[in-house]
Order: structure tokens, then sequence, then C-alpha cells
């Protein structure tokens, strides 16, 4: 009845299957354990694509899009870095005034 049920764990994109080992390991201090292997999967999961670091698990729609979230942030970095100080506040009274009354700051107490 139940013969074409699959069985096992569940199996992820990009996940590397370990073999079984039924004898005992030396237990390593966990701190230069996991120094050990994120600095491992690091250096074996990225590759440079220019200024941007993609992951080789990545499909190609994955990839598209982080590339394009990257470009869309650089250009907001950029706009932002190419406005003096002046340039921000007059932009910001000018939001401000176009703003309607409902937002103003109520005045409180006498004055």
């Amino acid at each position: 009845m139940y013969s074409n049920v699959v069985t096992g764990k569940l199996k992820l994109k990009g996940d590397v299957p370990e073999a079984p080992s039924h004898s005992k390991k030396k237990k390593k201090s966990k701190k230069l354990n996991n120094e050990a292997i994120v600095d491992k999967q690091e250096h074996i999961d990225e590759e440079d694509t220019g200024n941007i670091k993609v992951s080789k698990t990545l499909t190609e729609a994955e990839k598209k899009h982080k590339e394009k979230l990257n470009r869309k942030e650089q250009k907001r970095i950029d706009k932002l870095v190419n406005k003096s100080h002046k340039e921000k506040i007059e932009e910001y009274n000018k939001y401000l005034s176009s703003l309607s009354e409902h937002h103003d700051i109520p005045k409180v107490g006498p004055g």
C-alpha cells in the first residue's frame, strides 16, 4: 500500500550528503571547529562576479535578482552621497511644506 512513499531525510538544494560513520570521533573545541567550517564554506561556496559575491548554489534568476538589488542599492547610495547638507535640508523642507496641516506639530502650553 505504501510502497511508493519516499523515506529518509529531506534533501535540500545545495546540501552535501555526508557518509554515515558508525565509529566514535574525537571531540574538537567548538570555537575552532565552527570558525574553520565557516571559513571553508565561504571560500568554497562563493565566487566573484565583478563586485558581487554570488553563491554557486543560486539559480540564474536568483543571481540576477541579487545583482539587480545591489545595483539599485548602489544607485541610492550614490544619490545620497552627491547631495550636500544644504541640499538635503532644502529637499526635506520642501517635503514638509507639501504635507497637510494634519501632520503639523500641535502647540502645547502658553506661548
